[in-house]
């Protein structure tokens, strides 16, 4: 299932929050991917999102330019297109204490 994503190897937890596990491992072309899911996720437990940037990418996730690498699962509604946020999910660089989202209505959740 993780291959299709473009994980190659085996998974490493980060961290964990709530019942959700970060993860890191090494993807196509030497890539390190972030993955969220459970964590069981090596035994086929669910995956909730999967990001594998291109390595020569600058600058790095996350990074002082990139203070943010945003893992949340969303839903898109097909017919209005209304997206739905599932489960936030993140990592952050040091010295960023609170996250949060904005409706579209501009009320900060």
């Amino acid at each position: 299932m993780l291959d299709a994503s473009g994980v190659v190897g085996k998974t490493r937890a980060l961290g964990r929050a709530g019942g959700l596990v970060i993860y890191t491992a090494r993807g196509k072309g030497g890539a390190t991917c972030y993955l969220t899911g459970t964590p069981t996720i090596d035994d086929g437990a669910r995956v909730g999102s999967a990001f594998c940037p291109d390595p020569a990418a600058r600058p790095a996730l996350p990074s002082a330019e990139v203070p943010l690498l945003d893992l949340s699962t969303y839903a898109v509604r097909e017919k209005s297109g209304e997206t739905r946020l599932i489960e936030a999910a993140g990592i952050a660089v040091d010295g960023i204490a609170r996250v949060g989202f904005v409706t579209a209505s501009g009320q900060t959740l």
